[in-house]
């Protein structure tokens, strides 16, 4: 944290912002694997869908993007 923030940042401010980064935590402790493992996945998965994706559909795409600006 900067070290002017913290100065600034009053007693509650502190202890609140400590302990969202410790409710995350927990959270991450109580998912099932099955959440981590899916939402690992959903990612990964987007990559395949390019490589397999019709070059003239990302061209399009890209084209589309560009025209709209």
């Amino acid at each position: 944290m900067n070290v002017l923030l913290l100065l600034k940042a009053n007693v509650a401010d502190l202890v609140e912002s400590y302990s969202k980064t410790e409710d995350d935590a927990i959270l991450l402790l109580e998912a099932g694997k099955t959440d981590i493992v899916e939402s690992y996945s959903k990612t990964e998965d987007d990559a395949p869908l390019l490589q397999k994706a019709d070059k003239s559909e990302l061209i399009d795409a890209s084209t589309n993007i560009e025209t709209e600006k």
